[in-house]
């Protein structure tokens, strides 16, 4: 059975690394940002796109996390139609990314993709994140 701890309004599932944060939406609906943390301090988090697990922005802190997510989402809703006229968003930087430190988005939440060697023309896998100078795959790799 999973135990909850509340603390200024977060709420930790203990047994996890899950930090639940309820807020409430422009049309007063409830809901949770949800945060990922470490059992250890960790030294640098990631925010990612949730669906690619592409790291966007790396920073030291989880509140900077949040923040550099906030400020996304209000330059999106800036540029919004439908929220201007109809008060309504359901997509954006607020939906679209997470935020986790680096150990645990590495062990865990980043994904893998299969390329081939550009020499060999062996496949082989590796996180989405490598860059192009790291990547057997390119021409940058075997150019260096």
């Amino acid at each position: 059975m999973w135990q909850i701890y509340n603390r200024a309004f977060s709420t930790w599932l203990v047994g996890t690394n899950l930090l639940f944060r309820p807020r409430l939406t422009k049309n007063n609906h409830f809901g949770y940002n949800i945060g990922i943390v470490s059992d250890k301090e960790p030294t640098m988090w990631y925010v990612y796109d949730k669906q690619s697990t592409r790291i966007q922005r790396t920073v030291k802190t989880a509140a900077a996390a949040k923040a550099w997510i906030t400020r996304e989402h209000k330059r999106h809703l800036a540029g919004s139609i439908a929220y201007r006229f109809h008060g309504i968003c359901n997509d954006g930087p607020l939906f679209q990314f997470g935020y986790a430190d680096a150990g645990y988005f590495h062990q865990h939440i980043e994904k893998t993709e299969t390329k081939r060697n550009l020499m060999t023309g062996k496949e082989f896998t590796q996180p989405v994140n490598t860059p192009r100078a790291c990547d057997p795959s390119s021409e940058l790799y075997w150019s260096m």
